[in-house]
């Protein structure tokens, strides 16, 4: 069986026009296009638990989000990183749906 994925949410809040996410999740391979707000760009990916670098291509340049957890690569490229856990969110979402007070 194929492990449980995370819808998992990847913003990006540093402007640009045109801006693609990549990482470790598929080995570097593919340019993923967020999708474009008000405010920011954004994407969800259904992600198998794990731990995953990422980085942004913002108008042509690779680039760490400053605003994110941040970890140095073996070459020493800064690389965003996440750690997607299945358990801890299900209880999250399980919890902040229950009422606060006994009825």
């Amino acid at each position: 069986n194929p492990p449980n994925l995370v819808p998992t949410v990847f913003t990006w809040q540093g402007g640009g026009r045109e801006v693609y996410l990549t990482g470790t999740f598929d080995n570097w391979k593919e340019r993923i296009p967020l999708n474009m707000s008000e405010k920011d760009f954004a994407i969800i990916q259904n992600l198998p638990p794990g731990v995953y670098q990422y980085k942004f291509i913002v108008d042509g340049k690779w680039v760490h989000a400053p605003d994110q957890p941040v970890s140095t690569d073996v070459k020493g490229n800064l690389n965003n990183f996440i750690e997607i856990k299945t358990q801890g969110l299900r209880e999250e979402t399980l919890t902040s749906n229950l009422p606060q007070t006994p009825p």
